[in-house]
């Protein structure tokens, strides 16, 4: 008698996928700003509405059946100014391990990490709709986990098949504004301004400015800003660190300024956000 054994194609040989934590997003009053995650691949779902998502280098424009991939180590937020009636589904994933990119990783460099679902809207409602309720359910978590790999390889075609109607010119990126957000990824505590950026990259400071713009929809210092107020974001919600403490940190040259930009960009002071997004979390464990 033969025997089958069925071994999925896009995850690498005795490989599987696990679903770590789903969060369903109805409201405005938790609005990640940038951030950028260590361990996980984070995938998210519009339901409905629109907005603007800052990931990686570039802001780009989100609407109802969009799928938003954040590979691991990826920098991410929202433009809070910029969303309409936005809902959300979002799933975070370990242990992620497909052929052909790095582990908790699901698209490659060129690849464009927005992913509307276009016919298979449909589908990918229903799929992670399904995944979302299962998922903390007594006794569903091999129906949920199977389902999440289900997701996953669902996704990685998606995005094949994209990547092959895709001329390989459009899958260029500029090298200059991707080495600029590197840089300001990995020194936001520091104090960058225009000229110094400028300076580091030998290039005119207008050029700068412009270049910048143009390439993510954004000033530079706006990136800056949503950069560590997003890192600011991650620390008063996981850590016992003092406001004043946490403006050092992120390159705030007070806490007194540090308070005022968090309100304009978040809409609730520090503490209250504190507050706030500890209690969402409790909510949703």
């Amino acid at each position: 008698m033969n025997s089958l054994k069925y071994e999925p194609s896009c995850f690498r040989r005795g490989s599987f996928p696990y679903l770590a934590a789903t969060y369903r997003r109805q409201e405005k009053a938790y609005t990640p700003l940038l951030h950028s995650h260590r361990e996980w691949l984070e995938i998210t779902y519009v339901s409905s509405g629109s907005g603007e998502q800052i990931i990686g280098e570039r802001n780009w424009h989100v609407s109802e059946g969009d799928l938003m991939i954040c590979n691991c180590g990826v920098v991410h937020g929202e433009n809070p100014l910029s969303v309409s009636n936005f809902k959300t589904y979002c799933f975070n994933f370990t242990n992620v391990r497909l052929n052909g990119v790095p582990e908790n990783c699901l698209i490659a460099g060129g690849d464009q990490p927005i992913l509307p679902a276009g016919e298979r809207k449909g589908e990918i409602g229903r799929i992670v709709e399904t995944m979302h309720s299962l998922y903390g359910q007594p006794g569903m978590e091999d129906a949920c986990q199977l389902l999440a790999a289900s997701f996953l390889a669902l996704v990685c075609q998606m995005n094949l098949e994209r990547r092959l109607d895709l001329d390989e010119n459009t899958a260029k990126t500029g090298l200059t504004i991707s080495c600029i957000e590197q840089y300001i990824n990995r020194n936001y505590e520091k104090n960058i301004t225009l000229d110094s950026v400028a300076e580091q990259f030998h290039i005119s400071r207008y050029y700068l400015s412009h270049l910048f713009r143009k390439s993510t929809g954004f000033s530079l210092i706006q990136y800056l800003t949503q950069r560590r107020i997003g890192e600011a974001q991650i620390l008063l919600q996981s850590s016992e660190k003092s406001v004043a403490d946490i403006s050092l940190m992120t390159g705030f040259s007070s806490s007194s300024y540090f308070n005022n930009v968090f309100r304009r960009y978040v809409g609730m002071t520090p503490i209250q956000y504190r507050i706030i997004s500890r209690d969402y979390a409790r909510g949703l464990s």
